[in-house]
């Protein structure tokens, strides 16, 4: 009993020594934090260099029940049954399978049910014994970073043994794809300003006009492919037949894709879109590729320099890539002309799924998704993107899973906007690049799990007005900012989490209203800048997480005063329930209820 005394003792007076150096209540915004947090949190005193000591010390002896002294405001969650002494051993990882796209559904319809917890949930995955686990992730991310320019299949496999979580499963290409239709396109000569005005029906006119004038002397003239099937063979008898580009070489008109037509790309294909001549792909069918190349061809227009060819889907049309190539595509500040789009019509759902599978997007300004339920983006690499990498926009059910984001970037690898209910974002890899790696803003019940992010110039992960939402068994590793962060999202659960020298909070809980409540379970937090931060953090119910490697910063803001209580349990032993400091009082703005909360 004294031994436990003393340790509890030792751990409490490392923490009140550190909380003379600073306020209990830290204000979510002062300039020195890029990120929102304060200048203590991110300053780079309470950031050690990398690599990270991952070797988890000696479990503490358990401290008993009369060791705790005075309550502070903690007590058992009535919300959480009690803990066992020596927690099972940890499960693996989920790791995402690669299934068949779900069923379109309703944007305006409830979240998918969250499985209740028939038991407490294992441990978070323990950290890599050694400690060069930043040396051999660098030295794997520096592996896939000389094989960007590659154009067949990447392996996550080294990357994530590095980080101690387990082996991706094999892709399962190709699913199912809509049936074509059996008859051979047509092409004809199209007015490209009434493209342009089907496309702006659901989106902005910005760019436009600098697409209208990318033209140069040719004008408003487009090709488009109606009534059948068109392959590249199709497009190139169609330019010499309509006289709009007699010779052969990379695609110089603007190609439209009508309703009822498909755009097939083969294997080996190139369709090579002419910067110089303002040409693009604009598609209200559908565009299939598999084993092709797309790319932005040739210098700068002469007109517009900024401009570069891009492929667009909208209305009710459709995309399904796999094994492809696209390079360079993408220009101006819309959506719709950012590279890669799929912009389908809230009131009229896309005719057949769509996908991009098993592709490789390098240098051009994105992939964006709008209102395409249940899209599928799995085992992609992306490098070196102009803007966000993936953007997806009001489409219940997707999938963004197993994919590789590295290289440049200046913004957020995946970015999930508001009505995409139910979204799983899961086993993605995202090597360096600025401001949050992964997004969810407007989003109910989005699952981001087994995702490694790793030395983000800005956050890991983002929730933010996402309620509902889990967050779990991720590997965090390095971020600049905070490693997850959870804003204005109420019942979202932190599960199993491995979150590692963020150089601002582990996890920080931000604008939560009423009696909102923020289930973190199971989550280790080591050298972070201060391990759990609260900003009108309202209810943070705590189970078996590990602090023993994130002394002596515990916790921070209105949750400060709770870091003494949290050095007597540096693991958890003792389910219990913070109240941020300012907190309303019990049943004011009640948490609207999540499935599988517990009664």
């Amino acid at each position: 009993m004294a031994e436990t005394r003393a340790t509890g003792r030792t751990a409490a007076a490392l923490v009140l020594l550190a909380s003379c150096a600073v306020a209990p209540a830290v204000p979510e915004a002062r300039a020195a934090g890029a990120d929102g947090g304060a200048s203590l949190l991110s300053s780079s005193a309470f950031a050690p260099a990398l690599p990270f000591d991952l070797v988890a010390p000696a479990d503490p002896p358990a401290s008993s029940a009369t060791d705790l002294g005075p309550d502070f405001g903690l007590g058992p969650d009535p919300d959480f049954g009690a803990v066992p002494a020596s927690p099972a051993a940890p499960a693996a990882v989920p790791v995402p399978t690669f299934a068949p796209p779900p069923a379109a559904t309703d944007p305006a319809a409830p979240a998918a049910a969250l499985a209740p917890e028939s038991a407490p949930p294992p441990p978070a995955p323990p950290p890599a014994a050694a400690r060069d686990m930043d040396a051999r992730l660098g030295t794997a991310a520096a592996a896939l970073d000389a094989a960007a320019e590659a154009e067949g299949p990447f392996d996550l496999g080294a990357l994530r043994a590095a980080a101690g979580m387990t082996a991706p499963p094999p892709a399962g290409f190709p699913p199912p794809r809509a049936a074509p239709p059996d008859a051979v396109a047509r092409a004809v000569p199209f007015d490209l300003r009434l493209a342009l005005a089907m496309l702006s029906q659901g989106s902005t006119r910005a760019d436009d006009e600098r697409v209208r004038a990318a033209q140069g002397a040719r004008g408003d003239v487009a090709l488009a492919l109606e009534g059948g099937v068109a392959t590249l063979d199709t497009v190139r008898e169609g330019l010499r037949a309509t006289g709009l580009q007699p010779e052969d070489g990379p695609v110089r008109v603007p190609l439209v894709v009508m309703p009822d037509a498909v755009l097939l790309l083969r294997p080996g294909e190139m369709l090579a879109l002419a910067r110089a001549h303002g040409a693009f792909v604009l598609a209200f069918g559908r565009i299939e590729a598999d084993g092709a190349r797309i790319e932005a061809h040739g210098p700068a227009n002469a007109a517009v320099p900024a401009f570069a060819p891009f492929v667009a889907v909208a209305g009710t049309g459709s995309l399904w890539m796999q094994r492809t190539v696209v390079t360079g595509l993408g220009f101006g500040i819309t959506d719709k002309y950012a590279g890669l789009a799929m912009l389908g019509h809230p009131l009229r759902p896309p005719l057949a799924p769509s996908a991009i599978l098993g592709s490789h997007l390098r240098g051009g300004g994105g992939v964006v998704l709008a209102s395409a339920p249940g899209v599928r983006v799995e085992g992609t690499r992306f490098s070196a993107m102009r803007r966000g990498a993936l953007r997806i926009d009001a489409s219940p059910g997707a999938v963004v899973a197993g994919n590789l984001f590295h290289g440049t970037a200046t913004t957020n690898a995946i970015r999930l906007r508001a009505g995409s209910a139910g979204a799983r974002i899961e086993g993605n890899a995202v090597l360096g690049g600025a401001r949050a790696a992964i997004v969810a803003v407007d989003s109910r019940g989005v699952r981001v799990a087994d995702n490694l992010v790793w030395r983000r110039d800005g956050g890991a992960v983002k929730l933010d007005r996402a309620p509902c939402g889990r967050v779990e068994g991720n590997v965090l590793v390095g971020s600049r900012q905070k490693g997850i962060e959870v804003r204005g999202s109420a019942g979202v659960r932190v599960d199993r989490n491995l979150v590692s020298g963020s150089r601002s909070a582990g996890i920080w809980i931000s604008a939560q209203e009423g009696e909102a409540v923020t289930r973190l379970t199971a989550n280790r937090l080591e050298r972070n800048g201060t391990g759990l931060v609260g900003a009108t953090a309202a209810r943070v119910a705590l189970r078996a997480n590990d602090f023993s490697a994130q002394l002596p910063r515990l916790a921070g803001g209105d949750l400060a005063t709770f870091s003494t209580q949290l050095a007597r349990d540096l693991r958890g032993a003792e389910a219990t329930t913070l109240r941020a400091a300012g907190a309303p009082a019990r049943n004011v703005s009640p948490a609207p209820a999540c499935d599988g909360d517990p009664a």
